[in-house]
């Protein structure tokens, strides 16, 4: 997608009052079109809740390249939110979603309990 964030949302943000790292950051990444946005943008903009279901399919093609992009971060933010979506996911979505899963070492998913149970709740909604 070319549009970028500031664009989906309407708004351009004034320069921020008081400036900090992460401040910046965020400014930043709201004027990148959002297929080019990084992993890390990914996350902040995802986790502060900026235009998620435009970025869905973005992280799930940054996870498909680097399955712990943002470490497992990505990954958990990305299931949860979609849990609480279950009722209007697209199968298209569950099947890249299980795919990238599939792909993640098996042995470090058993020590993830949210995993498991987030797949459970994805299969047992749209089987």
């Amino acid at each position: 997608m070319k549009t970028s964030i500031e664009e989906l949302d309407g708004t351009i943000w004034d320069s921020p009052l008081f400036p900090s790292e992460d401040i910046n950051r965020y400014h930043e990444a709201r004027k990148i079109p959002i297929d080019e946005l990084s992993p890390e943008q990914l996350y902040l903009m995802f986790r502060q809740g900026f235009c998620r279901e435009h970025l869905v399919y973005p992280i799930l093609s940054a996870l498909q390249s680097d399955v712990r992009a943002q470490g497992d971060k990505l990954l958990e933010l990305l299931l949860n939110f979609l849990n609480h979506k279950a009722d209007t996911i697209s199968k298209e979505v569950i099947s890249q979603t299980l795919d990238v899963i599939a792909s993640y070492p098996l042995a470090e998913l058993k020590m993830y309990d949210l995993l498991e149970m987030e797949m459970w709740h994805f299969q047992n909604q749209h089987t």
